[in-house]
């Protein structure tokens, strides 16, 4: 099973993957999308005659679908109840240009029927005009696909450093034969002189920045994609690290469509529940947008702990805890004795201190006193330097 539909992919002829059926690849992209939205929302307490998957798949892809009973239902072909189905709207418009009929085929139940919307029928639309996701998803896989093809072919311009150009028709299946194993992995190999002489060289390679380029607007195309989804897939090109509000700055972008969507789904619960509610159990039919698209619960605040104040240095008393534990025995514990020689040491130190401080203080008290000696001395010495000068020169009286 798995060869077979890996054998569809590969093409046997060129030996490689069928990456340029653009249309192929396209759908591949498309379906994948379409696997992640289908967990954007629950239903609950749907019908089991309406898997939730059915209903999703109508609604993403066709933009809307009909719910309606089905009373007659051929034997051995399902059981009656509500079904969703998808066809055509049409009828006269209402006041608001909105059709008012929904026109039913399903050839598997034999059900046929043109029903008036919100008397035989529930419209449940994808989103406010039923668009559904299918064009904004298939714009994303053809430009990822585009990108993705130049992304190859510039892997595989790097294999080679030249760009052969020939002047015949032997040359030029000798160059294709040689470019061709170059492409599958192989050595490509020269049979004639002929072949250097008919061709021409240009030097190509290729480029580190454009295979850049081309990864990044890949990063961007599929940051854009799963934005459009509401999911927050952060594109921004910088290169350095980036703060939280850098890294939040596409939250408010999410919102819009995914709340769209479910208030149209909400709105189609409330029809069902009104239009049959009173047949059909309902009370409890309702949908719920899935934990990593409900973005009042995606972050969670995490409760910081409680630091205990811790006592200053002088408010620690060293004492407490100690003589209750004097009855344990251990390596750790701590007798009276110590305690005594402790406090011992520390009245001789205490004792030192203060000895120390008054021989510091007399010293000073010395250099102060001496200060005031040498002071005197040289006040008395200036005075009779004076007398002396006024006795030499009597002409001054």
């Amino acid at each position: 099973m798995f060869d077979d539909i890996f054998d569809l992919l590969w093409d046997e002829k060129d030996d490689i993957f069928k990456l340029i059926d653009k249309k192929h690849r396209t759908r591949d992209l498309v379906l994948y999308m379409l696997d992640r939205t289908q967990q954007i929302f629950t239903w609950e307490n749907l019908p089991d005659t309406i898997p939730q998957h059915n209903l999703e798949y109508l609604l993403q892809v066709c933009g809307n679908a009909c719910i309606t009973e089905v009373s007659e239902i051929p034997d051995g072909r399902g059981d009656a109840g509500l079904y969703a189905f998808f066809g055509g709207l049409g009828g006269m418009l209402n006041a608001y240009y909105e059709p008012t009929i929904y026109t039913v085929a399903n050839p598997y139940l034999e059900f046929n029927k043109e029903l008036t919307i919100g008397v035989d029928c529930v419209r449940a639309r994808n989103d406010k005009y039923s668009q559904g996701l299918i064009p904004m998803f298939c714009k994303y896989g053809a430009m990822m696909n585009e990108n993705e093809i130049s992304l190859n072919m510039l892997s595989i311009n790097y294999r080679i450093d030249n760009l052969i150009s020939a002047d015949d028709d032997r040359t030029y299946e000798s160059a294709k034969q040689y470019l061709n194993d170059i492409v599958c992995g192989k050595f490509g190999a020269i049979s004639s002189t002929e072949f250097f002489d008919g061709i021409k060289n240009d030097k190509v390679g290729g480029n580190g920045k454009q295979i850049k380029d081309l990864i990044e607007y890949e990063q961007y195309l599929k940051a854009s994609w799963y934005n459009e989804i509401g999911l927050n897939s952060n594109y921004n090109m910088k290169r350095e690290r980036m703060v939280a509000a850098e890294a939040e700055l596409t939250d408010d972008a999410l919102i819009p469509l995914v709340d769209n969507m479910y208030e149209w789904r909400l709105k189609a619960c409330e029809d069902i529940k009104e239009l049959y509610g009173d047949k059909y159990n309902l009370d409890g039919l309702t949908v719920k947008l899935n934990q990593i698209w409900d973005l009042d619960n995606m972050y969670i605040d995490i409760p910081k702990t409680e630091e205990k104040e811790t006592p200053e240095d002088d408010e620690v008393d060293i004492s407490n805890g100690i003589s209750d534990n004097t009855d344990n025995s251990g390596d750790n514990d701590i007798s009276e004795n110590e305690i005594n020689e402790t406090e011992e040491n520390d009245n001789e130190f205490s004792e030192c201190s203060e000895e120390s401080t008054d021989s510091a203080n007399v010293e000073i008290n010395i250099n102060i006193d001496n200060v005031e000696t040498l002071e005197t001395e040289t006040t008395e010495e200036k005075e009779n330097d004076d007398d002396d000068v006024f006795e030499e020169n009597p002409e001054n009286d």
